[in-house]
């Protein structure tokens, strides 16, 4: 059997975990945005980390690569390793 007073302890005791709810999802919440605001910004940085890794060579290192390719044509080796130091200068 429940009595009165019981209520009253138990209206109580929801009170405070209706309380601590309200807390609990306004640090939910809050917390969510963070995590929007954190992805945002990753998703930014690997966009721009993307282009920073592929950049393309510009027209005049592929004609400088070319040019050096064929300056030393009797050592293939050394004619590609030019070019290839070529298009690293050239693409940072």
């Amino acid at each position: 059997m429940v009595r009165h007073s019981d209520y009253a302890e138990l209206e109580a005791k929801y009170a405070a975990l209706a309380a601590d709810n309200d807390k609990a999802m306004e640090s939910l919440k809050q917390a969510d945005a963070v995590v929007k605001l954190a992805h945002k910004k990753f998703s930014a940085l690997a966009a721009e980390n993307e282009t920073l890794k592929y950049q393309e060579p510009k027209l005049a290192a592929m004609m400088s690569c070319l040019d050096a390719f064929y300056a030393d044509d009797d050592v293939p080796e050394r004619a590609m390793m030019a070019a290839y130091s070529i298009l690293r200068k050239s693409v940072g």
